[in-house]
C-alpha cells in the first residue's frame, strides 16, 4: 500500500505479538494478538484486523514472502518540511500552468516593456 511504512518480514520468527503484519488479510494490516508455532514450518496466528474482528490463520512457511511488517502506527505521515511541499507545488503547478493559459509566463514575467516613442519600423 501507498504511503505505508513498511519493511520486508525474513522469516516467521519474526511473528510477535503486537506487531502489525501485512500481507495476512487480503486487505489491510492486521495486529497480531498471539503466536503459536505448529511444527518447525508454520504458525497458528490469532491477529485482530482494522474492523475489530478477531480471526485465526495457520501460516506457513511458503507465505513468508508475502508478509511484511508495519514499522509505523500511521498510515500517512504529515511530519515533512511544510517549505519543501510549497515549493514543490509551486514548481507543480507551474509545469502544468501552460495547460490553462498560454500566456502565464508573459503575466507573471517581472520583466517590464519599454516603450520606444518615435520609432517607425
Amino acid at each position: 500500500m501507498p504511503g505505508y511504512a513498511r519493511r520486508a518480514m525474513g522469516r516467521l520468527e519474526d511473528l510477535a505479538k503486537g506487531a502489525r503484519v501485512g500481507g495476512i488479510a487480503p486487505i489491510g494490516v492486521v495486529t497480531v494478538i498471539d503466536v503459536e508455532w505448529v511444527g518447525a514450518d508454520a504458525v497458528n496466528l490469532t491477529y485482530e484486523d482494522d474492523s475489530g474482528n478477531v480471526q485465526r490463520e495457520i501460516v506457513y512457511r511458503s507465505k513468508e514472502a508475502e508478509l511484511s511488517l508495519d514499522s509505523g502506527g500511521r498510515p500517512w505521515l504529515f511530519d515533512a518540511d511544510p517549505e519543501l511541499f510549497t515549493l514543490v507545488a509551486e514548481a507543480k503547478r507551474i509545469s502544468l500552468a501552460h495547460l490553462f493559459d498560454p500566456y502565464l509566463a508573459t503575466y507573471t514575467s517581472d520583466v517590464v516593456g519599454r516603450a520606444v516613442a518615435g520609432r517607425a519600423g
